[in-house]
């Protein structure tokens, strides 16, 4: 009975090294990098922050550097919720806030004359990331009674910021993660009483995302 006794905690060793730990999976994606657009004077481009981090990426977008004008911005760009996580922001209470952050651009001002009045909206739905900020009026319109119109702004550099995360608990895999541009619009200079004008849709251009 003793070489039986022998052999049976080798056996179980010679099992447990063969078993070995549990590891990642190779195809795993770790990291992620982002490769920003090249982009016309007239369009508007999506392009990442230097603070960006190995598996935060953030977006700024930036306006046309032709000098031309706008009240506001607003864009659809739809992303792989299986391997991408959108970024809500946190304000100075830590709360979670909305998907992207203002750059107090597309500033406007209420009748205090200090105090900016801009609409913002995020949201995500279905895989699509949706923001947009605009000026609440064009105060042209009321110069005489406020004394300072506030002028479209030019909008060549950033507007607006959003952000991915790459969330381990999704295992994404590595490779290309397309983000697409399914709808950029723009207000133009001028929309008082006098010249009303719908949103003009926009050429918006976007880098490319790989999963590393």
């Amino acid at each position: 009975m003793r070489p039986r006794t022998v052999l049976l905690p080798l056996l179980l060793a010679l099992l447990a090294a063969c078993a070995g730990s549990p590891s990642q999976d190779p195809g795993q994606a770790s990291a992620l990098t982002y490769a920003d657009p090249a982009a016309a004077p007239g369009e508007w481009k999506l392009v990442a922050n230097p603070a960006s981090t190995s598996t935060r990426l953030l977006l700024d977008l930036v306006g046309p550097t032709d000098g031309t004008r706008y009240r506001g911005v607003g864009f659809t760009l739809q992303f792989d919720p299986a391997r991408l996580k959108p970024v809500r922001f946190t304000g100075a209470d830590g709360r979670p806030t909305c998907y992207m952050v203002d750059k107090r651009i597309l500033m406007d001002r209420d009748e205090t004359g200090d105090v900016p009045a801009v609409l913002q909206a995020g949201g995500v739905l279905d895989g699509k990331l949706m923001v947009g900020i605009f000026q609440t009026m064009d105060d042209s319109l009321f110069a005489g009674y406020w004394n300072t119109p506030t002028p479209a702004r030019a909008c060549g550099q950033p507007v607006l910021q959003v952000a991915f995360d790459l969330d381990s608990a999704l295992h994404a895999q590595q490779g290309a993660a397309p983000l697409t541009v399914l709808k950029a619009r723009v207000i133009a200079d001028r929309i008082d009483a006098y010249d009303k004008r719908r949103p003009l849709d926009v050429v918006l251009k976007v880098g490319t995302l790989t999963l590393q």
